[in-house]
């Protein structure tokens, strides 16, 4: 049995399930579920992992760079998810019968 069948009304299979917006409307939760609840109770972490062997290789030059990176690379992930999370606000698709913002 797939998910959204899982979480029709009147299954009996799934009565609630937790994700982030734009995974509501790209999985159709949307089409199906009775309730939307946004209260932001979990993230999605994105994270740039180097190991220790390889970290110590780098010249400091390089560590900065890769700092700088990663600090850029942060606010840009967060302004493009942003964008997505309005874009799926937005059209109406995460705002099923009963939509309770947080």
């Amino acid at each position: 049995m797939d998910w959204v069948n899982c979480i029709r009304p009147y299954s009996n299979v799934v009565d609630g399930a937790e994700n982030n917006t734009p995974s509501v409307t790209t999985a159709f939760h949307h089409e199906v579920v009775k309730f939307y609840s946004v209260n932001e109770h979990t993230m999605c972490p994105d994270v740039i992992i180097i190991s220790l062997a390889t970290w110590q290789k780098l010249t400091e030059q390089e560590r900065n760079w890769l700092r700088q990176a990663a600090d850029a690379a942060a606010i840009y992930q967060r302004k493009l998810w942003g964008a997505r999370e309005a874009i799926a606000r937005g059209d109406g698709s995460a705002r099923s019968r009963n939509y309770l913002p947080g």
